[in-house]
């Protein structure tokens, strides 16, 4: 099949159909890459209650050693643009992912807030490109009606892994007696095998070849970062983004077990919902898209209606009651995929060749602050255990984060009706 596909690197739709030795030699080798990339995101929600018991360390601790994955995956964002840019996407995906491998093992082996948050950075590295270079490689194997479908697929399967990191993973904990340092060997095993996977099977394809030199290439993200529109809603989207992330893959299960009282079980049962909701979301919003822009109504408004009912669902948790029924839960992950189109955004009023280095930029800013969120909202619940009970100290920085999301929403509406009129 690789020498049918090389013949056939010339350009068009190499892909017409999708049949099961595509899955498996094109579309796996990426879908599995972004399956372990939300794993190893996630997995710590079912594993702190054990690092707190086993080294002592504090929320504030667990802000910092969970951050430290996303701040490195932040910044590799920036130059994995470039490269990308430059090189075969499956084999920039390889490159990276041995840190992941030593990242595992480096945190398997810790016994101190150091060592954890030096083996989460080198997680994040090493997964930082498994989505974009899965992105930037279906971008030239195949059209652009067909590439909507395939990088669904690949989102869909980081929704699977972030699935595997709930009950799984207290399956593997509670129930079979493993504990957190072997989660952590068994991810190392894990991205040992993904890394072969992604270097040996899928077909190699570079981009076109470029003029431009590194230099010239870092010089455009002036013109990205100057732009009027990305200035007005970046700040928003990646908050939202950014906060509801933060919170999933780490904050929520303290905050509804301390705050509220929630049993564990139904905690992870809740958090469960939001990820099959954005599953679905995910699955559905490129054809709700569609459907909306024949009714006359553009990216930006999608995105602000979608995420305002989803901001919110979420300020109604404050208050408890209803809000804590799954089906709730299940809506804020459906309507958490219309700020996602967020990306698709930037192609509306950006050049096609600064559209790769925007994505990655963007990304980049997301995950910056998925690190920010999580580092303030931990030590602001230290502090805030000093004046009050431990369960308002997690609603109190809950409810912090909803007034930033409140914030960044006026400056859109405001830098919007200034700067971006047509």
């Amino acid at each position: 099949m690789k020498d049918k596909l090389h013949a056939e690197r010339g350009g068009g739709d190499v892909f017409p159909v999708l049949t099961f030795s595509l899955l498996c030699v094109v579309v796996f080798p990426f879908a599995s890459g972004y399956f372990l990339s939300f794993f190893s995101r996630s997995a710590n929600v079912v594993l702190v209650p054990f690092l707190q018991e086993d080294l002592g360390i504090t929320a504030g601790d667990i802000g910092v050693m969970s951050g430290m994955y996303f701040a490195a995956f932040a910044l590799a964002q920036i130059p994995l643009g470039i490269v990308s840019d430059r090189f075969d996407s499956a084999r920039v995906n390889g490159m990276l992912l041995p840190f992941a491998f030593l990242g595992s093992l480096v945190f398997a082996y810790s016994s101190s807030l150091m060592g954890l948050a030096w083996g989460r950075a080198l997680i994040g590295l090493g997964v930082a490109g498994c989505l974009m270079t899965a992105f930037r490689y279906f971008s030239l194997w195949m059209s652009l009606e067909k590439r909507a479908f395939y990088n669904g697929i690949v989102v869909a399967s980081g929704g699977l892994g972030n699935m595997a990191a709930f009950y799984p993973v207290a399956f593997l904990v509670e129930d079979l007696g493993w504990t957190w340092q072997d989660v952590y060997k068994g991810l190392a095993v894990l991205f040992f095998v993904q890394c072969l996977l992604v270097l040996l099977v899928p077909p190699r394809k570079k981009p076109p070849r470029t003029t431009l030199s590194f230099s010239d290439q870092g010089k455009d993200y002036k013109e990205i970062v100057t732009h009027p529109r990305f200035l007005a809603v970046t700040p928003y989207a990646c908050t939202v983004m950014a906060g509801f992330l933060s919170m999933q893959t780490l904050w929520f299960g303290p905050l509804l077990k301390e705050g509220y009282g929630v049993d564990e079980g139904t905690g992870l049962g809740l958090i469960t919902a939001t990820i099959f909701g954005m599953i679905a979301g995910n699955m559905v919003s490129g054809k709700v898209m569609v459907w909306v822009k024949k009714m006359g109504f553009d990216f930006l408004t999608f995105m602000n209606v979608t995420s305002c009912i989803h901001v919110l669902l979420l300020v109604s948790v404050v208050w408890g009651g209803w809000s804590l029924w799954p089906g709730v839960w299940f809506l804020m992950g459906i309507l958490y995929s219309g700020i996602v189109q967020y990306y698709a955004y930037l192609g509306t009023f950006l050049s096609p060749r600064l559209l790769g280095r925007a994505m990655t930029l963007g990304n980049g800013l997301l995950f910056l602050m998925i690190f920010l969120i999580q580092v303030v909202y931990g030590y602001g619940v230290d502090v805030l255990k000093v004046y009050m009970s431990e369960g308002w100290a997690y609603r109190g920085m809950y409810i912090v984060l909803l007034c930033v999301y409140g914030l960044t929403f006026f400056w859109q509406v405001i830098f919007h009706r200034r700067y971006c009129r047509d």
